[in-house]
């Protein structure tokens, strides 16, 4: 599986994340026949128009080389990793090169991604996170999608012991009404 991340920033090499994130790609590059890249300007663009412009001009791109774009926003479609999982499970089952996540800057992303074909809204959650910040939850979130979808043991998917045990208290107090 291909991935790739767009984001019209730059990574901070001395940033609080940055162990994370090496980390993190390391891993989902050790997947046989996966690999992850970074699209990235050479310097951060601060103008709205100008990282608008960067998120377009790539994400076309992209798109041309057959890849199917997942834009990250907070009004997104939230899901779960089992989700995600199948979700990119079937990108790739439909033929797609690759899936390309698409994060935005500081003014969010441009209306003109919503135009172009096979771009699909998620949300990493409702709440704002830093740019390093998300990209780490992001990162983490393809790793965890390989292992669903390779069944490696990293993701247990089964639901917790409080989970569990929650679900047991509400039913038992719905009896006893």
């Amino acid at each position: 599986m291909r991935f790739v991340v767009v984001a019209p920033w730059r990574i901070d090499s001395r940033g609080p994340y940055a162990q994370a994130i090496s980390f993190l790609q390391d891993r989902i590059d050790r997947a046989p026949g996966d690999s992850l890249q970074f699209v990235m300007p050479q310097s951060a663009l601060s103008e709205e128009r100008a990282a608008g412009d960067f998120l377009v001009k790539e994400c076309t791109r992209l798109r041309a080389e057959g890849f199917t774009l997942f834009c990250l926003d907070e009004n997104g479609r939230a899901e779960g990793s089992a989700e995600l999982a199948r979700r990119v499970e079937g990108v790739f089952g439909q033929g797609a090169r690759g899936v390309a996540f698409v994060l935005g800057g500081a003014y969010g992303l441009p209306a003109a991604l919503a135009a172009l074909p096979l771009v699909q809204a998620l949300s990493l959650s409702p709440l704002t996170f830093a740019h390093e910040l998300a990209l780490t939850v992001l990162l983490e979130q393809i790793y965890r999608t390989q292992c669903i979808l390779t069944r490696h043991p990293y993701h247990h998917g089964e639901s917790s012991a409080f989970d569990k045990a929650s679900r047991r208290a509400l039913k038992m107090q719905a009896r006893s009404k």
